[in-house]
């Protein structure tokens, strides 16, 4: 079986123009092509390549110190947990054998500072470094777990570490968060980039700053000197998406909802990413299926490769949902919905994923 099967050609047009559709076939596959086929017979074999997701995102915790007004983790009804070692080593050697790439281990909602096996998972990343890149997301509020040793070491693995800064003062922090924690991210932040500077790790550092108002650019920047001592890149935003339609009402301060609209293109997101849960259960959107919907569930890979799982009956069945127009309910009125006409040669998917994720 392959993902193939469900595209439309304009789709894969597109992905060849861009200069995706090389990275997403397997190694394997296009080997045995280019090694034992002419050119012009692979052009005519009815043959279908198995196809890989460009990033994975392995959630390995899912619990949180923050209830932010704009993150359904309060919302989520799915059991909280941590993924097992033994998972964890699968699903990387699984991702391994699909030629590896970009590994975030951000958790869907949750912070994975909070994963008390992280430390246990760099020794893992640090042995198959040259196929995987792992990247992290975390608001540092729970820094304080980790000696400097171990957060040298943290820096040391990564290939990317996304800090989110909720707010640029105490009382916009805690309209956010509803956590009094402003001052502790701050002191953690401050450690964090010495520690940072002193390792002089490739290891990139990036900012996303989560407020309330449009903030003045000089506000932003003497934020970033003063607390971390040194110019990273960063971005911030006080427009915020709905999680698959789930979150709506009043938002503090002057935040607002993304604008919602009826999606009918298809989503470049199930096409090139895939989530694995603490639990082991895989889902095609990699950006806000929260919950573990049914519309997305892909399988469990604790049972299946991740190949299989991308490659699967189930994921066609999505794919032609979404070129067909008829998207599942949970992608209708997403406002994080990324639609596949924006992929182009230059777009952060093909260069770094993580510039397209954040971390």
């Amino acid at each position: 079986m392959s993902l193939v099967t469900a595209m439309q050609k304009a789709t894969v047009d597109r992905l060849q123009t861009a200069g995706l559709w090389s990275k997403m076939v397997l190694p394997e596959t296009s080997h045995w092509m280019n090694r034992f086929l002419p050119k012009k017979v692979q052009t005519l074999l009815p043959h279908h390549p198995k196809l890989k997701p460009l990033f994975l995102i392995c959630e390995t915790v899912n619990v949180c110190n923050s209830a932010c007004v704009f993150c359904p983790y309060t919302q989520q009804t799915r059991s909280k947990g941590t993924m097992t070692m033994h998972l964890f080593e699968k699903i990387v050697q699984d991702y391994i054998s699909m030629g590896g790439g970009t590994l975030s281990l951000t958790p869907m909602v949750g912070d994975v500072l909070l994963d008390k096996k992280l430390i246990d998972r760099l020794d893992i990343l640090e042995q198959h470094r040259s196929s995987i890149l792992p990247s992290i997301t975390t608001n540092l509020f729970a820094l304080e777990r980790l000696s400097d040793d171990q957060v040298r070491r943290l820096i040391k693995v990564m290939c990317k570490v996304h800090l989110s800064c909720y707010g640029l003062s105490a009382e916009e922090g805690f309209k956010i968060t509803k956590t009094r924690q402003y001052d502790k991210f701050v002191r953690n932040l401050r450690r964090f980039g010495e520690l940072w500077q002193e390792v002089k790790s490739p290891c990139r550092l990036a900012i996303g700053f989560r407020l309330l108002q449009s903030p003045a650019k000089k506000e932003i920047e003497d934020f970033i000197h003063q607390n971390l001592g040194v110019m990273v890149p960063y971005g911030f935003t006080y427009n915020y998406a709905n999680w698959g339609n789930s979150l709506s009402g009043e938002l503090p301060g002057d935040a607002e909802w993304l604008p919602v609209s009826e999606n009918r293109e298809a989503c470049l997101l199930p096409l090139f990413g895939m989530q694995v849960y603490w639990d082991g259960r895989v889902s095609a959107c990699a950006c806000c299926d929260y919950d573990a919907s049914e519309e997305l569930y892909l399988g469990n890979v604790s049972r299946e490769n991740l190949v299989t799982l991308f490659n699967s009956r189930l994921n066609q069945r999505i794919w032609t949902q979404q070129e067909s127009g008829n998207l599942p309910n949970i992608c209708r009125n997403c406002t994080f919905h990324q639609p596949i006409n924006s992929i182009h040669v230059q777009h952060p998917l093909k260069t770094d994923p993580t510039e397209f994720l954040g971390g």
